[in-house]
């Protein structure tokens, strides 16, 4: 695992983080690793015990890239092996890129492009569960279970702190991470600027069991009724983000799993045989938001609350992972909390940038009827470019800029 000493300041302060999800505990668990004192605010902090996650529990799949696989394995200090097992990973070597009506399509190995995997899918609570018991081992951090009201700066020693009061206490820190999703207040209250741009669409995710097994592809398939992400999880499952540009279909085919299987079907074909059960898990409307900063005043936002992006390209938790081993390193290598956090607001807003614009780029060419003709070109000239796939993997995969340290073995 990459790490210099652990600087003195850090040592010295205290930095919140409020909001206790998938983005709020790998920040803990980082910045505990650089040697702050943390204090979390999870109001949702499930209690846990050492016993394995029951299916119900399990059954919740997110995609890593290989990028963000590297980082947790250096960063929690474990082999790819426990982390893939713990996980219930299922590796994604393969990703077939078409839309319906052509004949041309893009499918890009992963061995091509001398990788092993793109990435894997897991399951997000069994990662919730993993974060949160390598947290409770770390003796620098203190989890609060009430929910946060609010955050007021304060001078001290010549910098700004924060007075953060909760329904119960008030806590004084030295810093502040945004954490607590895409509706944040903590980011209204503290003067946060946000763009919105509301999709006219739905999402509807869930879990299909396919009577072909899923060797490890993944499906990326756009049609004029909406796109359609597959991926692989176990040996005849897939999971799914379904967009639907109609509220009360969305919210039809949410209750009615005969008519989820028949959209499905007919969205994909045959290319995996039959889907002979199909879950919703979750069904939300679709928007376009993020912070035109991502620093304040010796503050941060992260995850949704930075960014929230159509779910399609599987790109939103994988940038925050980045940003957090980025933070990391710019904390071991800074001579102070705001330092790190100004130096993160200079290179990370590149990313960002890249990251949401290829993501709603990819979104509005499939929405425009009148390319059909040329997507279709285009498509067929993809799959016999190899730089062409290169730049589709290389955006895809979160690998279009210089990478943090955490994600090179040592």
């Amino acid at each position: 695992m990459y790490q210099t000493n652990k600087p003195a300041y850090a040592q010295n302060s205290v930095i919140g983080i409020a909001g206790g999800g998938l983005a709020g505990y790998a920040m803990a668990v980082a910045l505990c690793k650089v040697g702050f004192q943390v204090t979390l605010f999870a109001p949702d902090h499930l209690h846990f015990s050492d016993s394995p996650l029951s299916p119900e529990q399990n059954n919740r799949p997110l995609a890593l890239s290989k990028t963000s696989i590297d980082i947790f394995t250096s960063l929690l200090d474990i082999s790819y092996t426990d982390f893939s097992r713990i996980l219930q990973a299922t590796p994604m070597t393969e990703i077939h890129v078409s839309e319906k009506g052509h004949v041309n399509r893009l499918l890009l190995r992963a061995e091509k492009y001398d990788m092993d995997f793109f990435g894997a899918v897991v399951s997000s609570s069994a990662l919730q569960h993993l974060l949160q018991k390598t947290a409770a081992q770390l003796s620098n951090i203190t989890i609060i279970t009430d929910s946060v009201c609010n955050a007021t700066p304060t001078n001290r020693n010549g910098g700004t702190a924060y007075s953060i009061t909760t329904s119960n206490n008030s806590y004084q820190t030295d810093g502040l991470i945004i954490a607590d999703g895409a509706q944040s207040q903590l980011r209204h209250n503290l003067g946060f600027e946000v763009y919105t741009q509301p999709y006219k669409d739905h999402a509807i995710t869930g879990i299909i069991t396919t009577t072909q097994p899923t060797t490890g592809r993944a499906y990326e398939r756009f049609t004029k009724a909406g796109p359609l992400a597959l991926l692989p999880c176990g040996s005849h499952q897939y999971a799914f983000v379904l967009t639907i540009d109609s509220a009360t279909l969305a919210q039809k085919l949410d209750t009615n799993p005969n008519e989820l299987i028949a959209v499905l079907q007919n969205r994909i074909g045959d290319r995996f045989g039959e889907i002979s059960t199909a879950e919703s898990h979750a069904i939300f409307p679709l928007s376009f938001q993020y912070a035109k900063e991502l620093v304040g005043r010796n503050s941060l936002l992260l995850g949704n609350a930075a960014l929230n992006m159509h779910p399609i390209a599987g790109q939103g938790y994988n940038l925050v992972v980045k940003d957090i081993a980025w933070l990391y390193e710019y904390c071991l290598e800074s001579d102070s909390f705001e330092l790190a956090l100004q130096t993160y607001q200079i290179h990370r807003t590149e990313d960002h940038k890249l990251t949401r614009a290829f993501t709603h780029t990819l979104i509005n060419i499939f929405a425009v009827d009148w390319l059909w003709a040329t997507r279709g070109i285009g498509f067929g000239l993809a799959n016999w470019s190899p730089t062409l796939q290169k730049a589709f993997v290389s955006l895809g995969g979160g690998r279009q800029l210089k990478q943090p340290k955490l994600s090179f073995k040592t």
